[in-house]
């Protein structure tokens, strides 16, 4: 079975307080010029989308420096029943593993740390940021890359396989994914 684990990016979306809304306008038309193509406007981190260690941290790499290595691979889909590190200690995280979080609001900064301790290769959240700083200097700082607003509804706990690919920018702090789960039920 397959699942997208994207948000759709359409105007009216939820974005995170600040960055710049997405727009989506005709630029030409078939009527006009024989074919349709629209201009699109949005900041870089808009929906489900993958942040560069460069988003946060001045010597950090960006997301074309990455590699596609830590978007593809075994994932594992977990509940955060709450945002403390006890619940996090029960999901068990591994270390090299992918971890995809369905969580209520931005993780606590405890809880970043104790991810980051953990050393994986991916965590992804479906909340729209991590956290602040300290909670993305926290993952980042350990080489862990991170995807933001997942869509995780209708998609059950356990381990899937995965490939989240984020659009191909020069030099970006962080892009637009496509994230893909699938498992051989």
């Amino acid at each position: 079975m397959m699942y997208d684990a994207t948000r759709f990016i359409e105007p009216g979306m939820e974005i995170y307080p600040g960055d710049p809304p997405f727009a989506q306008t005709v630029h030409y038309t078939i009527e006009t010029h024989g074919a349709r193509v629209h201009k699109l406007e949005m900041g870089n981190h808009t929906g489900t989308h993958m942040d560069a260690p460069s988003h946060f941290l001045k010597d950090g790499i960006s997301l074309d420096e990455v590699g596609l290595e830590p978007g593809i691979g075994p994932c594992r889909v977990a509940v955060l029943t709450a945002n403390d590190v006890a619940a996090v200690k029960q999901l068990a995280p591994q270390q090299g593993e992918r971890l995809l979080l369905s969580v209520e609001g931005p993780l606590s900064e405890e809880v970043a740390e104790y991810l980051a301790q953990c050393k994986l290769t991916l965590l992804g959240t479906t909340h729209l940021t991590v956290g602040g700083t300290v909670q993305h200097h926290a993952i980042l700082g350990a080489g862990t890359l991170i995807i933001e607003g997942l869509k995780l509804e209708g998609i059950s706990e356990g381990r899937y396989r995965m490939v989240a690919l984020p659009l191909k920018l020069k030099d970006a702090n962080g892009a637009p994914a496509r994230v893909v789960l699938w498992n051989d039920k």
